[in-house]
């Protein structure tokens, strides 16, 4: 299971920073790819869009986030389908339909997203029209997309890699944080970083929490509402010396960096989200 994590990780990594609009896409289909034909990320999805099709009819709060998912994994998929088959589509439509049946439910879709993905690949800069359906891939929403899905998948990987049996179980130190922005943990009198309610500080850690695994700085500059990644950088020094400080606990321990990959919350620490 690991392997599978270490190895999504670098599909991921290997296109979110490309330069170039065209390797970008490329290299998520790849991505797509892999995950969509691996035993384990095929089967998360699947039981992915089962949820989602029970859940449109329930539509309570906290499933929608199920139905959202599945319809951001619908455009990565478009993305894959387009380009795996982008020379059959270039060069023989008919042919295309032939080998993959899939392609008879979304035909008009590909062939009007092969044109587009030509666009890309030759260099054009496609500028948003008024007309948001004339066009669909734009990079910033697919970097979103992307990494929502990656979140999930190395998410939901990793649930199952904690209830296998383990030789050696780590004890886990568990924390607290409230509404009110107070990242604490017990005795909460002697351990407690209150942080403000509204501060982006308290967006950072949230963010972190809901987001698992290590997330680029760029993501949890916009996830918190900090000017630049720089001023994002400065902040986690601040955050990791009043841990230290309040908590008692090595903020670099709690807040982990890894160079290109960005930061997470070391899993050893189980942070709860308290209503209170």
């Amino acid at each position: 299971m690991k392997n599978i994590i270490e190895i999504l990780d670098r599909r991921y990594q290997s296109f979110i920073n490309q330069k170039e609009d065209w390797n970008f896409f490329k290299l998520l289909a790849d991505y797509m790819k892999y995950a969509l034909e691996n035993p384990e990320t095929e089967e998360i999805l699947n039981l992915l869009g089962k949820r989602a099709d029970s859940n449109k009819k329930k539509r309570k709060e906290w499933e929608d986030e199920d139905v959202e998912l599945w319809e951001i994994l619908d455009k990565l998929i478009l993305v894959y389908l387009t380009l795996s088959r982008f020379g059959e589509l270039e060069n023989n439509l008919s042919k295309a339909r032939k080998k993959n049946k899939f392609l008879d439910k979304k035909l008009f879709e590909l062939w009007a997203s092969k044109f587009e993905m030509e666009e890309i690949k030759n260099g054009r800069k496609i500028s948003r029209p008024k007309n948001k359906e004339c066009f669909q891939f734009y990079r910033n929403d697919y970097e979103i997309y992307a990494t929502r899905i990656h979140n999930y998948l190395i998410q939901e990987l990793w649930k199952k890699e904690v209830e296998k049996p383990a030789k050696k179980q780590i004890k886990k130190t568990t924390l607290y944080l409230n509404k009110n922005g107070e990242l604490y943990r017990e005795p909460k009198d002697r351990y407690c970083y209150a942080m403000g309610k509204k501060s982006n500080r308290h967006k950072l850690i949230r963010f972190l929490i809901v987001n698992t695994g290590y997330q680029q700085t760029k993501f949890i500059t916009i996830g918190s509402g900090y000017k630049d990644e720089k001023t994002t950088r400065t902040e986690i020094g601040k955050i990791r010396n009043n841990i230290e400080k309040y908590l008692k606990i090595k903020g670099k321990d709690f807040l982990q960096s890894k160079k290109e990959s960005g930061y997470r919350i070391n899993p050893k620490y189980k942070v709860i989200l308290k209503n209170e």
